[in-house]
């Protein structure tokens, strides 16, 4: 069960592509949800349109940047704060441009953090959420339409209940996408043991290969030699002193053997000590 589990654990570049597949997904929905806003009246299609083009050419960047390899070194070759930039000036931008939904660009921003959150660190999301505060705070100061909702026929209250519907999804989507990450982890760290646990294993049949095996027919070629020497020395025999040096050094083998093989057995217990 758990070898059918860890053949679908996607690595980070499937990761990363799902995720923007996501991204790409919602801009897309948007851009849907806010032409029905330009048919009712609400707004201009033209900045609908312009939306789901900013959307996708920011998708198109990003793709383009990590797959050809140029965020490769970078402190973070995802460019996740570099893509929440982007997220959030996009928001920001068609807030200005159509402050009469407002409101619904920033229920997206409750998205794109939480979707942020997954891989920023808490220095890093502090500093992204003062960075934003001041721009949003500022429109909304400037912006009185801002707070308000489109309500004057019943085609636009309805696209506004689908609006707080599409919200509602959204943060359950995030949360089962967490989840699932939480899974993924979990499977990556159980094959990460049964790594160790084979390794460790590898490293005790190398340890008795060395020092019950290698060691020990050293020591019987040593010891027979030994007799031979011993012989041709009694016999006067000139290669007594050639197979003597012989001797000497398989004895210096033996010794680097043994200790090949306690250094091994002392690493895998330290080993089994940590985990």
């Amino acid at each position: 069960m758990r070898r059918y589990q860890y053949e679908h654990v996607p690595n980070a570049e499937r990761l990363w592509k799902g995720m923007l597949v996501l991204i790409l997904t919602s801009y897309g929905i948007d851009t849907v949800l806010l032409t029905l806003f330009a048919f009712a009246g609400v707004l201009s299609l033209k900045i609908a349109l312009g939306y789901g083009g900013a959307g996708l050419a920011a998708c198109g960047i990003f793709y383009l940047l990590i797959t050809k390899g140029l965020s490769v070194g970078l402190e973070d070759p995802n460019l996740t704060l570099a893509q929440l930039s982007a997220a959030v000036a996009i928001q920001l931008t068609f807030m200005v441009l159509a402050p009469q939904v407002a409101l619904y660009f920033v229920s997206v921003l409750f998205v794109i953090f939480g979707f942020a959150s997954l891989r920023l660190r808490p220095p890093e999301g502090l500093l992204a959420w003062l960075a934003v505060s001041i721009p949003l705070a500022l429109i909304l100061a400037h912006e009185p339409a801002a707070f308000d909702l489109p309500r004057g026929t019943t085609f636009e209250r309805a696209l506004v209940g689908i609006s707080i519907l599409l919200a509602l999804g959204r943060a359950t989507m995030l949360g089962l996408y967490s989840t699932h990450l939480r899974v993924l982890i979990g499977l990556r760290l159980d094959r990460t043991e049964d790594s160790l646990r084979s390794i460790r294993g590898q490293r005790g049949a190398l340890v008795a290969s060395l020092h019950e095996g290698l060691s020990q027919d050293l020591a019987g070629i040593s010891f027979l030699l030994g007799a031979c020497v011993a012989r041709l020395r009694r016999e006067a025999h000139p290669c007594a002193a050639e197979i003597g040096d012989a001797v000497e050094h398989i004895g210096a083998a033996i010794g680097k053997t043994r200790l090949i093989a306690d250094s091994v057995r002392a690493e895998s217990g330290r080993s089994a000590s940590d985990a």
